[in-house]
């Protein structure tokens, strides 16, 4: 057959329940757009078929597969598929690959693709087999193995696996590297002349606690023993190395006898075996040979590269950006010289951001507080003066003028102060700065974007507080942050203390604000000052009913202790922690009495509800307190109130949601 084509018209079994033609080509173009088998999932070569309709094809070869076969890793017959009986793509229980066609076994789940379902060694059951002293199963050999995502570890050395690997085919759940497998039972090691090595699955328990004796870490696992002299060693260190890094440009030497030295790479100690650089004079552990030499972090907008030593001579203390303790120049780090950014390798390391490599240094990217390049804004300018906004059927008109009455922003619930955009026909009333937010951009505590949502009320990650406004959400769902902690950096002046303060996400104590309990937070490193989100997030002035001023934020109390009350719930307040106070009056109350509950939810938003038939509306009561209609008691706080003049339906907000 020549480069004509051929129209096949084949029935819907012979095209396994594709309901078009298919058209024969002897020599897919060179050249052309690389398509893929939509049987084996192979790119096409050579000779195919294919559909113009739905970009269906098959290699020549995979057009005639048999519909049934008998196979020697399965008991059951196995019949071809072409669509998932699963809610999602099986995975071939043997290489795990999710691509193309696949023979199935209803009763037992068991799935094959065709690359390995038809591979010659498997059909005849000539596969390489192995009983491993660890496992009751026989294990089969399998040549590709399909780990993409890490989420297979070897049974013996714990990490993820790669191919070729051994499985077992009756637990579908066991994988070993082939170099673990085949590990000898025994072994005579240098390092303990007395006694052989003996392969174990799980290390003695000693007195004294078990560490390996190359890199004094504590095993755990798989590793060579000897019982009668409590002497181990981790299997890592006798599996293949690769000690040469893409990155350096010189060879690592292997010192296999523990040594004390500190790490020109990550600059910490060690007490184990490592590796040297002879050109260069650098002793490095093991996992400090293969850093990235570039990454981005989401704590700076630039990426950071690594450097053996801080190329500066200015003769100053230079802290990690992380955890801002001193970082010794005279050692590995990673840093910006563009910002003079700094942060140790090891705090780095500690977060999983070693995996944010950048392969491209051409296509650098920033990271932070900034929008991506792609990105809209939520508005679009009209005119010099007037904005259509994206949340919004009116367009908005920018005032330059000082707000008169009191009114909080419907993105941001602080109130409206500077210039800002409001509605002229209704009350929707936006900062200037709130208008035009970015609809997609990174913020410094994720390394994912962050998306831009409507308004409505929700309950914000880091503070905890219900809100009503706009927020942005995480790409998985699992996030959402009101606009004020999005805008808290992770070091910043407070204006509570006298020193810069930090996010640390290992922090453990009680926040200097209330007393609570914290797990992570903002703190000083000179001081034991130290804030959560929650109290970070509390407004410098308020207004409240019981005094004509408003009210500041107050971090200290030098009053006499008996003055130390709260003025709305009259009881003791300790003067120890932050409290908001008039400084025309003597007034003075807790922060909770002060916002009291749902403080960022605004009034006047309407909603219909099931459990009851007409619009219930937000509503704060200040001088008329009606009966709640669940708790029968007065409505002093947020509440839902019917819009309907004839009924006098009203609930407490936390009488439904409590």
């Amino acid at each position: 057959m020549s480069e004509s084509k051929e129209l096949l018209n084949l029935t819907p079994e012979q095209l396994f329940s594709h309901d078009h033609p298919m058209e024969f080509t002897e020599e897919h173009k060179k050249g052309s757009d690389e398509v893929y088998c939509s049987r084996c999932g192979d790119p096409i070569e050579g000779s195919c078929y294919s559909c113009s309709d739905c970009k269906f094809y098959l290699h020549e070869t995979c057009s005639d597969l048999p519909l049934n076969i008998n196979h020697p890793l399965h008991e059951h017959a196995l019949n071809l598929q072409v669509k998932s009986p699963y809610p999602t793509q099986p995975a071939c229980d043997l290489c795990s690959e999710q691509e193309g066609f696949f023979y199935h076994c209803s009763p037992c789940q068991f799935d094959l693709d065709v690359k390995c379902a038809l591979t010659p060694e498997f059909i005849s059951g000539d596969f390489t087999k192995l009983q491993h002293f660890s496992h009751p199963h026989p294990l089969i050999l399998v040549p590709r193995h399909n780990n993409r995502h890490g989420r297979f570890i070897c049974a013996v050395c714990n990490e993820p696996t790669s191919s070729p690997v051994y499985c077992c085919m009756d637990c579908r759940g066991i994988h070993l590297h082939k170099s673990c497998a085949e590990l000898p039972p025994e072994i005579t090691h240098p390092y303990h002349r007395k006694h052989p090595l003996v392969l174990m699955e799980n290390p003695p328990v000693h007195k004294a606690g078990c560490s390996c004796y190359l890199c004094k870490n504590p095993y755990y696992g798989f590793i060579y023993h000897c019982s009668r002299c409590e002497f181990g060693i981790k299997i890592k260190h006798f599996l293949p190395d690769q000690p040469e890094n893409e990155i350096h440009e010189h060879t690592f030497i292997l010192v296999p006898k523990p040594i004390s030295f500190f790490c020109d790479a990550c600059g910490t100690d060690g007490d184990c075996i490592s590796y040297i650089c002879t050109t260069r004079n650098l002793v490095v552990h093991k996992e400090c040979i293969s850093l990235p030499q570039l990454i981005k972090i989401p704590r700076h907008m630039h990426p950071i590269s690594h450097i053996y030593y801080l190329p500066e001579n200015e003769d100053k203390q230079w802290d990690c950006k992380i955890c801002y303790n001193e970082v010794k120049t005279e050692y590995g780090s990673y840093y910006c010289s563009d910002c003079k950014y700094i942060v140790h390798v090891n705090c780095v390391r500690g977060k999983g951001w070693l995996k944010m490599e950048v392969k491209d240094v051409s296509s650098q990217q920033t990271m932070g507080l900034t929008p991506n390049d792609h990105s809209m804004n939520s508005a679009e300018d009209v005119t010099s003066t007037e904005i259509k906004h994206f949340d919004h059927k009116h367009n908005l008109m920018l005032s330059e003028e000082e707000m008169i009455d009191e009114k909080y922003c419907d993105a941001c619930m602080v109130t409206i102060s500077g210039p800002f955009y409001s509605c002229e026909q209704c009350s929707f009333i936006l900062h200037k700065s709130c208008a035009k937010l970015p609809m997609e951009t990174h913020f410094w505590f994720s390394l994912s974007e962050y998306l831009l949502q409507e308004y409505s009320i929700f309950a914000c990650h880091f503070c905890g507080f219900l809100i009503s406004g706009f927020h942005y959400i995480s790409e998985r769902k699992t996030r959402r942050s009101c606009l004020r902690c999005c805008a808290i950096p992770d070091f910043f002046a407070h204006r509570g203390h006298e020193h810069p303060v930090f996010y640390d996400s290992d922090y453990i104590g009680n926040c200097t604000g209330c007393g609570n309990d914290m797990y992570d937070g903002f703190r000083c490193k000179n001081s034991d000052f130290a804030v959560d989100y929650q109290c970070i997030a509390l407004p410098e002035t308020i207004r409240h009913k019981g005094d004509k001023h408003p009210l500041k934020l107050t971090y200290h109390d030098g009053d006499d202790p008996s003055q130390h009350y709260c003025d709305i719930c009259e009881e003791e307040r300790d003067p120890a922690y932050w409290f908001y106070s008039c400084t025309d009056c003597s007034f003075t109350a807790h922060p909770n009495c002060t916002l009291g509950n749902h403080p960022f939810i605004n009034q006047g938003i309407t909603a219909t509800f099931e459990f009851h038939p007409h619009p219930l509306v937000t509503v704060r009561k200040v001088y008329y307190y009606p009966t709640c209609e669940e708790c029968h008691k007065p409505c002093l706080d947020l509440a839902l109130e019917c819009t309907e003049p004839s009924c006098n339906y009203i609930i407490h907000w936390d009488c439904k949601w409590d």
